[in-house]
């Protein structure tokens, strides 16, 4: 399915408006920012843990995710794969990557 099956929270569109990316219970979706399509879902994103909040860098190639795990995860965007993990990172509030 295109929707989240949990409320969205987070949304975030790339730097050249091309895509934009949500978050929402465990997994994060990319969006076509043209047709409001989805293109790419990333199920349990942070292996079941809630992504809290979501940001695209590195000219919009890659996406930083970040959990309820205490894990900020790098994603190439047009595979959805995963790069880098981050670990031991402690959320005292909810705030952008």
């Amino acid at each position: 399915s295109d929707h989240h099956l949990a409320p969205v929270a987070d949304a975030r569109w790339s730097a050249d408006g091309s895509l934009f990316a949500s978050c929402g219970g465990d997994a994060i979706k990319v969006w076509d920012g043209v047709t409001n399509r989805c293109v790419r879902t990333i199920a349990s994103a942070h292996l079941g843990a809630p992504v809290n909040t979501l940001c695209f860098g590195g000219g919009g190639r890659t996406l930083l995710s970040c959990g309820a795990d205490s894990c900020v995860r790098q994603w190439d965007v047009g595979s959805g794969k995963l790069l880098r993990v981050f670990e031991g990172a402690q959320q005292t509030r909810r705030t952008a990557c």
